[in-house]
């Protein structure tokens, strides 16, 4: 039986501190046995899990598949094996093929800009066919600026993901919209230098990757060559949907901000090369 990653893809950090702990010279066998649902949050969270896991000098890494149900088909519909193909468990017995929707963007890796076309593309549409979008204060105007802001942040985490290290970027992205549980979900990684350490490299009397993600907040800070992700921006799209959430989670600390202000935070002992961007909006 694999490490079990159930609960633990919510926060890439948790996924990591216990994989951290295991021996480095035996293969790890990571397992999505037990998982039965995940949103996008978690499907760019695992990706980013594996991506650092493969620089940590396990002589082999394992990924056992979820158990024959939705999830098991619906990890073949978005594309994530075909990321992973060395992951790849045995295909399913019925094919089927990927068609584009409005509700559902698939798991992406990009390492250029022209890797991030399809979400500058798709994002609008998929906002604006939200059956509660009239209510945004704004209407489809407010969701169709959202999503450029989106489109904008994944732009500077190809800016910024090697500024510090150099070397390839490797960025994902998903997003799905849930017209039953009006709900969507957005999420934008990378498995870089992470948020915190580029903005520490210019403002160098910050004590914590924590202090360092709220400065990045700032306007004007990580959009005018401090070295964060345009995350004043994202914040304030955030905001334009009541109910609204934004959750950052890189370097050592993890944030949550929501649309009334109010937020949760937390800083982990060590920190992990890597940066996720997500979104909630109750449409």
């Amino acid at each position: 039986m694999g490490l079990s990653l159930r609960g633990r893809l919510g926060r890439a950090h948790e996924a990591l501190q216990i994989i951290a702990s295991q021996p480095r010279d035996l293969p790890l066998v990571l397992s999505l046995r037990d998982v039965r649902y995940v949103v996008p949050t978690e499907i760019v969270n695992l990706c980013l899990v594996l991506e650092v896991v493969e620089r940590m000098g396990f002589p082999e890494i394992r990924l056992e598949p979820p158990a024959p149900s939705f999830l098991c088909m619906f990890l073949w519909r978005i594309g994530f094996y075909d990321l992973f193909p060395h992951f790849r468990p045995s295909p399913p017995k019925r094919p089927f093929q990927a068609q584009q929707t409005t509700t559902l963007i698939e798991v992406r890796r990009f390492n250029d800009t022209a890797g991030i076309l399809d979400l500058g593309e798709r994002l609008p549409h998929v906002l604006t066919a939200a059956s509660g979008g009239d209510n945004v204060p704004g209407g489809a105007r407010t969701l169709r600026r959202i999503a450029a802001t989106v489109y904008e942040l994944a732009e500077n985490v190809l800016a910024h993901s090697r500024r510090l290290s150099g070397g390839p970027i490797s960025g994902y992205y998903m997003v799905q919209r849930m017209p039953n549980q009006h709900r969507t979900f957005i999420a934008v990684g990378d498995a870089g230098d992470g948020i915190p350490a580029t903005i520490r490299a210019t403002f160098r009397d910050l004590p914590d990757d924590l202090t360092a993600l709220r400065e990045a907040l700032r306007p004007g800070v990580s959009s005018d060559g401090g070295g964060g992700n345009g995350l004043d921006l994202a914040r304030r799209a955030a905001h334009e949907i009541p109910g609204g959430v934004m959750t950052i989670e890189s370097g050592a600390a993890w944030l949550r901000v929501r649309a009334n202000e109010t937020e949760e935070a937390k800083l982990y002992p060590d920190a992990a090369h890597l940066t996720r961007v997500s979104f909630m909006f109750p449409i």
